[in-house]
């Protein structure tokens, strides 16, 4: 499969999903598991595997055997399959929102999410796993430069600088924030759970710039901007739980966790201790600061009319339901 039938395959899915009826709640459900297992499904998923293979080829001759052993690693792997999704999302929005971008920017489009995802993810492993692979980090650099490139190839925007800049900018705060708190303590509040979306900020430039092109205006983009960091956040504390005990073996304590190393100190971090420090009270802290954050993200999305990244975000936020009640 080309991109050409890729995007012709993705573009059936999305009529599909258009001749759904959203105001039938009885038949979200239905609709949310039958877009998204299309969205995942075996055929979109082994293109974009394939594509990666050909783009190592193609662009990184050099790293390639770097990159192919990266893949081997779970920490990367995982990303091979959400990435796909992701990148559906955004072409479905695009169509949504009938945002002027032709198919070889789409192209380009679809490659730069891949590539700042690996580039992104490479130098986060290599951080928060204390991988002694220091030469990996500049291969995640190059990456994201890369992916930068095509970012600039595809939005003419005057103001793309700035734009980018305003969400790296975030992104280096939060990350700054917790390496250099790494064994001390969580340095984020209850009170401003949001900057937790700040780590995902580099790609919400994305978004903006196809909003920027349509000529959406400020409160538009300032809803996107808003509603993803607010949905971004709430993903990251679901992970955080799952990744709690390996996060703290590597020195990381993330709000879920918060005050467990000043209380458990140098302590052996086990999977008992951990599941003890989640207790009932704690446990419903996670789920009332998730679910506001899941609310204010579905606020912005209501508000802009964004069925697209409703359906995501509603996917999501009910897979947060079923996945707390493990913890109790």
């Amino acid at each position: 499969m080309n991109y050409k039938e890729f995007l012709q395959s993705l573009f059936k899915i999305f009529n599909d999903l258009k001749n759904k009826n959203f105001d039938d709640s009885n038949d979200f459900e239905s609709i949310r598991k039958h877009i998204f297992d299309e969205i995942s499904g075996p055929q979109i998923r082994d293109f974009y595997l394939n594509r990666i293979d050909q783009i190592i080829d193609e662009r990184f001759p050099f790293f390639a055997k770097d990159l192919m052993e990266l893949r081997k690693d779970d920490d990367i792997s995982q990303y091979e399959f959400s990435i796909s999704g992701f990148t559906c999302i955004i072409i479905f929005w695009i169509w949504e929102n009938r945002i002027d971008i032709n198919d070889e920017e789409i192209y380009k489009l679809i490659e730069a999410i891949l590539l700042g995802t690996f580039g992104y993810r490479i130098i986060d492993i290599q951080h928060d796993l204390n991988k002694n692979n220091q030469h990996l980090l500049y291969l995640g650099k190059y990456l994201i430069q890369v992916h930068q490139t095509l970012i600039l190839e595809i939005f003419k925007d005057p103001k793309i600088n700035e734009v980018m800049n305003k969400y790296i900018e975030k992104y280096i705060i939060a990350e700054y924030l917790e390496k250099k708190n790494k064994w001390i303590g969580c340095p984020f509040s209850w009170e401003d759970p949001a900057i937790l979306g700040y780590k995902a900020a580099p790609f919400f430039y994305i978004l903006e710039l196809l909003a920027r092109k349509q000529g959406k205006d400020e409160k538009f983009i300032n809803n996107v901007e808003k509603g993803f960091i607010a949905f971004a956040a709430a993903i990251q504390m679901m992970d955080d739980v799952s990744d709690a005990k390996t996060d703290l073996q590597n020195g990381i304590e993330s709000l879920v966790m918060k005050g467990f190393l000043k209380e458990y100190g140098s302590a052996e971090i086990t999977e008992k201790l951990v599941e003890n420090y989640l207790d009932d009270e704690r446990t419903m802290l996670i789920f009332k600061t998730t679910e506001k954050l899941f609310d204010i993200a579905r606020d912005s999305f209501t508000e802009n009319n964004d069925l697209i990244f409703l359906l995501n975000l509603e996917s999501y936020n009910e897979r947060f339901h079923k996945g707390i009640t493990i913890i109790n």
